[in-house]
């Protein structure tokens, strides 16, 4: 496998790490939203509710690294369209050459 596989196989290994993360956000936000729509009142419900906005940086996260998959999923696809395209024309050179030297009795 070349490296730039290795490269897509990281970033969906990261991917699976993330999503194993969900649910501890999802519980950690669910929750925290619940202190603060029972705690309107209390004083320090502020710096709670901040904590929780610079949460949302999560949802951030996992779409760059569903982007960065999905990119380099898509390069290494064209990488390999590339690679077929190659080698057929390489067959076909070769063949050519073949055929030249052949008609010219070489």
């Amino acid at each position: 496998m070349t490296s730039g596989f290795c490269v897509v196989d990281d970033l969906q290994i990261l991917q699976n790490d993330v999503k194993g993360h969900q649910k501890n956000y999802d519980y950690v936000n669910q929750t925290g939203q619940q202190l603060v729509n029972k705690c309107s009142g209390v004083q320090d419900i502020g710096k709670l509710q901040s904590h929780l906005d610079s949460l949302q940086r999560w949802s951030v996260l996992v779409d760059g690294v569903n982007h960065r998959v999905d990119q380099c999923q898509s390069f290494v696809a064209k990488l390999k369209h590339y690679q077929v395209l190659t080698v057929a024309c390489n067959s076909k050179i070769s063949r050519t050459a073949f055929s030249v030297l052949i008609d010219l009795k070489l």
